[in-house]
């Protein structure tokens, strides 16, 4: 008996750490998508660490689709 409560007790524990990283993942997916929402510039792109494309000239690219392009020459 003392063993189907102490499996039942990890499982418990296991379950709530699963639900608790979804819900981490899920509010740091979110909060980023949130702040893509306000990125209007290459330099805004480059700033937040998105990947910047080696091309002439060089360009930022969003996970959404969108690219910014560098019109500073820098």
């Amino acid at each position: 008996m003392e063993h189907r409560t102490t499996f039942t007790r990890i499982l418990s524990i296991l379950f709530f750490i699963l639900i608790f990283s979804l819900l981490a993942l899920l509010y740091q997916w979110e909060s980023r998508r949130f702040e893509m929402k306000f990125i209007y510039s290459f330099m805004e792109c480059k700033n937040q660490g998105y990947p910047i494309l080696e091309t002439d000239p060089p360009q930022c690219r969003l996970p959404d689709g969108r690219v910014f392009t560098d019109t500073n020459g820098d």
